[in-house]
């Protein structure tokens, strides 16, 4: 009786069964089924980041507009005041440039984040720059608000303004924001998927 032969582990893949990569895509090397080498791709911890990321971005793309935008009824009573008018304008203006300041860069740390899943070459230290940039991006805005206000009128309170735009809650999120950079700049740094996934970095 003829002994059956079975398929060597070390057969070549076809070429035709691994797709090739296309406008920079950097397509894991092909693993077969019960390959004990280190886990590369989208998945995993990676894979948490993504998600917890693209909530975040959802999240604040759509908050920063009410927390940020004073309602109307402020403005209409500010302009009632002596002076009220110049200050009203400056508000609105300071209040649109701060929404709009922070959907462009959520939205490029959004894109940033698709190239990401898409295992762009290259991507990591743009991952990295927005991983280390947010938290500072989000410390440095509320000050620079606080500069152009108190710049802008006479006799104002510069660290007064300052203490109200850091305020409780918004220490901890910034706390929150620190927290978060350092975990997941770490996990990319020391992380065999991440290595694997993109192996020049």
């Amino acid at each position: 009786m003829d002994r059956e032969i079975s398929p060597s582990k070390h057969e070549p893949v076809p070429k035709h069964s691994v797709r090739q990569p296309r406008n920079g895509e950097n397509i894991p090397p092909f693993t077969r089924p019960g390959d004990k080498s280190q886990p590369r791709g989208i998945g995993g911890w990676l894979l948490v980041y993504i998600i917890l990321t693209a909530i975040i971005i959802a999240v604040t793309i759509v908050m920063v507009y009410k927390l940020q935008m004073p309602p109307p009824q402020f403005f209409s009573q500010l302009r009632k005041t002596p002076g009220g008018q110049s200050i009203a304008d400056l508000i609105y203006r300071l209040s649109w440039g701060y929404v709009i300041a922070c959907w462009v860069w959520y939205l490029l740390y959004g894109w940033i984040l698709f190239a990401l899943c898409r295992c762009r070459r290259g991507i990591l230290k743009y991952v990295k720059g927005m991983i280390i940039g947010t938290p500072i991006f989000n410390t440095i805005l509320p000050f620079v608000a606080a500069a152009v206000v108190t710049s802008q009128i006479p006799g104002s309170d510069f660290w007064g303004a300052v203490r109200g735009a850091y305020g409780q809650l918004s220490r901890v999120i910034l706390v929150c924001n620190y927290l978060y950079a350092l975990a997941w700049l770490a996990y990319f740094i020391l992380s065999s998927r991440v290595r694997d996934t993109w192996p020049n970095g």
